[in-house]
């Protein structure tokens, strides 16, 4: 099993748990042995007997051991303990940038300093061909600023689906992997991760500094529509940097990669843009929401079908006005022992973990806050990826995705084998959850499969 708050794990103490995804969970540790807090990175073991998990655990390790650089969560040690793999990592006590622009957009030059901090780190990454990715808001960590700074010091975080760039797409890696409202038109096709998709996102890491909103807004199929189709999307010109900002917009998310410019060249230009007199206010010069998208679900409808074809759209239709923690009840299943753990994934509102006992395992409930983090919940909480799924019965032709309804609720089921444990995660559509069921730890699939199957066939939920 892994580790729990307040064992030792190894030369580890655990002090408590900063978040969970699809590769393992982030404890807050102390090392013994150094002295100093860490956050450390652990498989479950049934990751770490797969052979395809634990080489890419390792190859994770290795490529981030290999990344030195200032505005990189640096790694200090990974190993083995207990059959799980971990891997120990700078420590950042700062918020995210998702949760310090929960209080508006930063301040123009702010915004442009953060940025151009992220794109040094990966300039650092790209140099030893490591992409990231998974370049987004909640993946930039701020560390508090001191009196004798003047400015926020950024890390990048979040290697964990880095990949090296000379490694041809595997098994593994297949499908979309990454966070809809930043990713590239070229990676919704289904093209493999390059530095130039890192530098699309980085452009809308950009826009969302400056404005606190994604450079492109709406239901998932809308969204990944505007990616490929829509104008890029401009602040309001009132002097001579506001329109250099726009330029620099222009080209990090030119729809073909190819004119795009490199990290070098971005960190130019914002240093240049820098460089002049304080910028105007640009977070008030943003053209307003409505008027930005005006024609574009009529002029785009037979272009979202397609992609959403290649790409399932988990689109939840959010109870107005709902607390989490009521539309996590709302959604869990009626005589279950559940208890609130503190919810430190992206976009998780609340979350509950239930003991269903007998020969299935640990059943997680999830509230979202909308439908671009309710998808990246599926690919990172829940480590499926449903565009990577085909449509069908579960669990007949694993893996395999349907919709389901019980009980006045409805949504979709998508189940799969990861490592070597079944696994069933569903949406409550209504109440914007999503519960990930695995199978007992330590019985391995296929035996694990008909426990699966029968909890979720007998689930009630709260009409």
């Amino acid at each position: 099993m892994t580790p729990r708050v307040g064992e030792d794990f190894g030369g580890f103490r655990i002090d408590g748990i900063i978040g969970r995804g699809g590769m393992g969970v982030v404890y807050r540790a102390w090392q013994h042995r150094m002295r100093r807090p860490v956050a450390l990175k652990v498989l479950p073991p049934h990751y770490a007997e797969d052979p395809v998990y634990r080489e890419r655990f390792g190859r994770e390790a290795a490529a981030l051991a290999r990344l030195d650089s200032p505005h990189v969560v640096a790694v200090h040690d990974h190993g083995e303990v207990d059959g799980c793999l971990y891997l120990a990592m700078q420590l950042v006590d700062g918020p995210d940038l998702a949760r310090v622009l929960e209080a508006g957009p930063m301040s123009p030059d702010r915004a442009l300093s953060v940025v151009d901090q992220i794109v040094s780190a990966l300039g650092d990454a790209h140099a030893i061909g490591v992409v990231h990715r998974d370049v987004k808001s909640g993946n930039v960590l701020l560390r508090p600023r001191a009196e004798h700074h003047d400015e926020d010091f950024a890390y990048l975080c979040d290697f964990g689906i880095a990949r090296s760039a000379e490694i041809d797409q595997g098994a593994e890696t297949s499908g979309v992997i990454g966070t809809v409202g930043y990713m590239a038109p070229e990676r919704l096709r289904g093209e493999p991760a390059t530095a130039a998709s890192d530098v699309y996102a980085v452009g809308c890491l950009l826009w969302v500094a400056l404005t606190g909103e994604l450079p492109y807004r709406g239901s998932q199929p809308e969204v990944i529509v505007a990616h490929d189709r829509a104008p890029i999307p401009q602040l309001t010109v009132g002097d001579p940097r506001t329109a250099a900002v726009n330029d620099l917009l222009k080209s990090l998310l030119a729809k073909d990669s190819r004119n795009r410019p490199t990290v070098r060249e971005v960190r130019d230009r914002i240093r240049a843009i820098r460089a002049d007199a304080p910028l105007a206010a640009i977070a008030a010069a943003v053209e307003p929401p409505r008027r930005r998208r005006t024609g574009l679900v009529a002029g785009l409808v037979a272009g979202a079908a397609l992609i959403v074809a290649i790409v399932l759209a988990a689109v939840f239709l959010m109870s107005p006005g709902a607390p989490a923690a009521d539309r996590v009840g709302r959604s869990t299943p009626t005589g279950l022992t559940c208890a609130p753990v503190t919810a430190a994934d992206e976009g998780v509102r609340a979350q509950a973990v239930c003991r269903t006992g007998g020969e299935t395992g640990e059943l997680r409930i999830s509230a979202l806050d909308d439908a671009d983090a309710a998808t990246a919940y599926l690919r990172t909480g829940a480590g499926t990826d449903p565009a990577g799924l085909t449509a069908g019965e579960c669990p007949g032709d694993l893996p395999a995705k349907q919709s389901w309804s019980r009980d006045g609720h409805q949504g979709t089921l998508v189940c799969t084998v990861l490592g070597t444990t079944t696994r069933y995660a569903w949406t409550d559509d209504e109440h914007a959850t999503v519960s990930v069921l695995d199978g007992k730890v330590g019985t391995p699939y296929p035996a694990d499969l008909r426990a699966v199957e029968d909890f979720f066939a007998a689930l009630r939920l709260p009409q």
